[in-house]
């Protein structure tokens, strides 16, 4: 509570932002970290209302987006689709990292490494490429938040840390394979949507950006057309088959994992049951008007919070710093509000 009374000061006095960092440092919170992953996750939902840039490759069900830059090595894919299930369940099949190579069969390996909180993980993956290339072996970091206040969207941070977790003993294949480096603004945004008829079920909206760094400038057409044409239809059709299927069967694993975790998935049903009763009501974000919605009428507006409440650093207690909070005090715009 001591930090969540520094951070009110702040919001209402107008506490210069350096004072208000030595404040929360004594409670295990670095000011400055958080307001940086608050301005990350802001440039996330810029990045998400727009297609401009990118060469859309399919429409339909599930509509694909390739980018690349001669001189670079980084190949980027972008996946958008709406699903009819509620986002607790995509959220799974994503936090439930290890299940993955149970129902992706281009995925011979999936581990969780590291859990440093409910929505916060270290992971790692061997994808089968097609010849003449390897295996691919894929270490990701992955923080989800709650941007459901400010956006209308659940987002999932991805980037590739500089090394594994220390003392964590790493499959033998490392350093075998052909390594893929999940670059800075790679992510996941989840949007609730209303049900397209009344009382039928809940769907969501999905943009899956991932740039991604093999060190190969210039890759060979038959992986761009297997990752765009092979890869993610698959993918799409095999989630399609989980959330159908699998969150209605009391023995599958990932309805056993949602029923283990109470911490994360009641949050994140209770949340979402919070946003979708207030857009119902016209209070707040508008469903269907998130960041998640693509070009057309997405984006969320340029006014609010980045960043939202982070679901895992259980150190931030009853504080939520989420940064450029125009309609509170203060003498930069940059606060702290409390839950």
């Amino acid at each position: 509570m001591g930090a969540a009374a520094a951070v009110r000061a702040a919001a209402v006095g107008g506490v210069d932002e350096d004072a208000v960092a030595r404040a929360l440092a004594p409670h295990g919170i670095d000011a400055a970290a958080i307001c940086a992953q608050a301005d990350r996750f802001d440039g996330y939902m810029a990045d998400a209302a727009v297609d401009a840039g990118w060469q859309q490759v399919s429409t339909g069900e599930l509509s694909m987006f390739y980018q690349h830059e001669a001189w670079s090595s980084v190949h980027s894919f972008r996946a958008r689709c709406t699903l009819t299930c509620p986002p607790e369940n995509l959220v799974a099949c994503a936090r439930e990292f290890d299940l993955i190579k149970t129902w992706n069969k281009h995925c011979s390996e999936s581990l969780l490494l590291a859990e440093p909180g409910p929505m916060e993980v270290t992971a790692f993956a061997t994808l089968a490429i097609p010849w003449p290339l390897p295996n691919a072996d894929v270490l990701a970091g992955a923080i989800g938040v709650d941007a459901l206040d400010e956006y209308g969207v659940l987002v999932v941070e991805m980037t590739t840390p500089k090394g594994p977790p220390p003392g964590v003993t790493m499959p033998p294949t490392w350093g075998k394979h052909m390594k893929v480096e999940l670059m800075p603004n790679s992510y996941i945004m989840f949007e609730p949507l209303a049900p397209a008829t009344p009382g039928g079920p809940m769907r969501t909206r999905v943009c899956m950006s991932v740039h991604s760094d093999a060190g190969i400038k210039n890759l060979p057409s038959l992986v761009i057309t297997f990752v765009l044409k092979i890869l993610a239809p698959y993918i799409f059709r095999e989630v399609v088959r989980v959330v159908d299927h699998a969150f209605t069967d009391p023995a599958s694993q990932l309805a056993a994992r949602i029923r283990s975790r109470p911490e994360l998935y009641s949050v994140v049903r209770t949340r979402i049951a919070e946003h979708m009763a207030a857009a119902a009501a016209g209070v707040g974000m508008d469903v269907g008007a998130g960041a998640g919605a693509g070009a057309a009428g997405a984006g969320g507006g340029e006014k609010g919070a980045a960043g939202g409440r982070p679901l895992s650093p259980s150190a931030l207690g009853d504080v939520v710093v989420v940064g450029n909070l125009d309609d509170l005090p203060g003498p930069d715009g940059t606060l702290a509000r409390v839950r």
